[in-house]
């Protein structure tokens, strides 16, 4: 089947964004966690504005639909648009409650890689929820940012993805985490 006919498809089904040409480079940050949260819990944290504050980025807007709004904003009263230290016009490309959350991701970061700020959103991000057999209020996490060329700022973005994406994890897992129980 032709892009042309199953693009506008899984569009239609919640599945992809129109439009979306992201291709895979074969360089991609992952990071993995296991949360003390159901999927359905897990995914509502990711795909809504109060969720996002809990543990991603002080502010943000969030349209959970296929080519909806995903602009996290990391410093709202300096940059209440995310234009500078956020995500300003980042969508999301695909969705599946308690599933999977995919969504746009700029690799121009301050004083790393402000130069790829210019390339739109050639990187994205991948976040995959899977139930953990045996237990109902834990969930597996996979995040994958991908679409990382190689060379110059590239790299340093790819080094500082590594770290933060990792810090993203954790400061979930710490949100989910029950009270007063740390081992």
């Amino acid at each position: 089947m032709n892009a042309a006919l199953v693009l506008p498809l899984l569009f239609a089904i919640g599945l992809a964004a129109p439009g979306d040409t992201h291709t895979k480079t074969g360089r991609a940050v992952v990071v993995e966690a296991v949360v003390e949260a159901s999927p359905a819990e897990v995914f509502r944290l990711w795909t809504t504005e109060e969720g996002t504050r809990s543990f991603f980025a002080p502010d943000g807007r969030v349209d959970a639909r296929a080519g909806g709004r995903y602009e996290m904003i990391f410093n709202p009263s300096a940059d209440p648009e995310g234009a500078r230290a956020g995500t300003k016009g980042a969508r999301i490309l695909r969705i599946q409650p308690e599933k999977r959350l995919d969504f746009e991701w700029s690799v121009g970061v301050p004083t790393v890689s402000w130069d790829l700020k210019g390339t739109d959103f050639v990187t994205w991000v991948e976040v995959t929820l899977e139930p953990v057999p045996g237990r109902p209020d834990a969930t597996s996490v996979r995040l994958a940012h991908e679409g990382f060329q190689t060379g110059g700022s590239w790299d340093a973005a790819y080094a500082y993805f590594e770290k933060s994406w990792r810090v993203v994890l954790d400061r979930l897992n710490a949100f989910l985490r029950p009270h007063g129980l740390w081992f």
